[in-house]
């Protein structure tokens, strides 16, 4: 991801959540209303409803992952 770049558009999943995992640099996430940065090896939670987009805080590239996501059906 290049330096200071918006990984995604603000949105949300309705389905699922999703899990970001760090790998090197920073990233920094908009959680609702909640600015989170995120260092290598941390984990960064988006339950499912909320407003979220995330971006590389650092002035280098980086690389951020998605570790997973877990689909449920809301009931």
């Amino acid at each position: 991801m290049s330096a200071r770049a918006l990984a995604a558009p603000l949105h949300r999943h309705i389905r699922e959540d999703e899990y970001s995992y760090v790998l090197e640099g920073r990233v920094g996430a908009l959680l609702g209303n909640e600015v989170v940065t995120g260092s290598p090896g941390d984990p960064i939670f988006k339950p499912r409803n909320q407003w979220h987009t995330f971006w590389n805080a650092k002035h280098r590239h980086h690389t951020a992952a998605r570790w997973g996501a877990v689909n449920r059906l809301l009931r």
